[in-house]
């Protein structure tokens, strides 16, 4: 028989206890609920773009002021990404391809969120 007396003595309660809070598993499996997604931003062209342009830049509502470059993709056909962290909620964004800026719809992110795809808040129906 186990008594109060045998969890103080072996320190089996304490260890068990700051697994389970603190710095324990309990921890990791809170924090990765409610951590930011590394969300990859795709765009299909939707606009006409010069011949040869590789790369265009998200402006976000999210950054630190930074864009995000979308690089081409020839096998996806599509510009793309790098992971990046965004905040979990809704999110507004403008493209910059050259030296136009096209508005973006609105997209909301959630803790399981991976990919974006951005469309044109025009082509939108």
């Amino acid at each position: 028989m186990i008594t109060s007396e045998s969890y103080e003595d072996t320190g089996f309660e304490s260890t068990f206890q700051e697994q389970y809070s603190g710095d324990g598993i309990g921890e990791q499996f809170e924090n990765n609920e409610t951590s930011d997604p590394e969300v990859t931003f795709r765009w299909y062209k939707t606009v006409p773009i010069s011949e040869g342009t590789n790369e265009v830049l998200l402006l976000t509502s999210f950054g630190k002021g930074d864009p995000i470059p979308l690089k081409w993709n020839p096998k996806e056909v599509h510009f793309q990404s790098q992971p990046v962290n965004v905040e979990v909620g809704n999110h507004q964004c403008q493209l910059v391809v050259g030296e136009d800026v096209h508005a973006l719809s609105g997209f909301n992110v959630k803790p399981a969120t991976r990919e974006i795809t951005l469309a044109d808040r025009k082509s939108v129906v």
